[in-house]
């Protein structure tokens, strides 16, 4: 693998805007990248040149990692919705965390649909915790539900840097608690408290940015974006180069460029992708009904988690 470039780019899928609730329009079309070299020639986007031939791509497209991600440590209930007592907002966070349990058993047995509107669930109750929308995105890809997956990546690249925000703001507090006491005992103590924040932090964003904008290429290339999907996958590479998963996901983005126009087409239509909410009770590309995800949300959100 070649040296990484000097700088990076910046990533175009975050938006200022509040997290969008589902069922809501897919994201909009993305950029278009007329510059960008031909993936082939780019040597260093994977760490080996894939034997498999372009004849091979249903056969080589792997779903992302089955795991979900853990719990964000990060989550910061300061940054919680006003009118709510911090009692209120731990408590919903708290059951988000219990129900995210109850999604990942649903996932492991199969059950996509159920795990996808448990994690639906969760969102409702914290709409802040990136690693719940990674997770969702995760579920929705196995659903064939690309455009969701991708739009649930996105979000959380934007929940991560609303998170970052926060930090650093604390972090600033917590200097200027420092500032003035020199050499004692209490501000060196201050001190490495930040500087042993800012490493564990960098350390879990990184990973987590990681994982969004793998979980954002896997869906864009479903979706046929492919230059998107080789930004994203080169974003998630510069963060953490030595990862199995991105590795992979790299190698076969080159096996899906260097197919012609025919086969891509074949490969694409072969995806199958399908939409959230059913347009209509005979639509069979959308998944649930509005009413029937509107009142299964519902549910889980009442339900008392042990």
């Amino acid at each position: 693998m070649s040296n990484k470039r000097s700088r990076h780019q910046s990533a175009t899928v975050e938006k200022e805007s509040p997290p969008q609730e589902l069922g809501a329009s897919s994201t909009s079309p993305p950029q278009s990248a007329a510059k960008r070299r031909r993936l082939g020639d780019r040597t260093r986007i994977a760490t080996s040149r894939p034997s498999s031939t372009p004849s091979t791509l249903a056969a080589t497209a792997a779903s992302p990692s089955s795991s979900f991600v853990r719990d964000s440590s990060s989550l910061s209930i300061g940054s919680s919705s006003h009118g709510h007592s911090v009692a209120v907002i731990q408590g919903k966070m708290d059951k988000a965390r219990r129900l995210k349990s109850v999604a990942s058993e649903a996932h492991r047995d199969g059950r996509l649909e159920e795990a996808f509107l448990i994690l639906s669930a969760c969102i409702k109750l914290s709409h802040l915790d990136e690693a719940l929308y990674l997770n969702r995105s995760l579920v929705a890809f196995d659903l064939h539900l690309f455009s969701r997956s991708l739009e649930d990546a996105q979000i959380a690249l934007t929940c991560i840097r609303r998170e970052e925000e926060t930090r650093i703001d604390l972090e600033a507090r917590l200097m200027s608690q420092s500032s003035g006491r020199g050499s004692t005992a209490s501000g060196a103590s201050t001190d490495n408290i930040v500087h042993r924040l800012e490493a564990d932090h960098k350390r879990e964003m990184d990973r987590l940015r990681a994982k969004a904008h793998l979980r954002a290429a896997e869906a864009r290339a479903r979706l046929g974006q492919l230059d998107q999907a080789a930004q994203d996958l080169e974003m998630a590479w510069l963060l953490r180069p030595d990862c199995p998963e991105i590795q992979q996901a790299q190698q076969q983005l080159i096996i899906t460029s260097r197919a012609s126009s025919t086969e891509r087409q074949r490969w694409l239509r072969q995806q199958h992708p399908k939409k959230t909410i059913k347009e209509s009770d005979d639509d069979d590309d959308g998944i649930f009904s509005r009413s029937e995800f509107d009142r299964a949300v519902a549910k889980y959100v009442d339900q008392d988690v042990v």
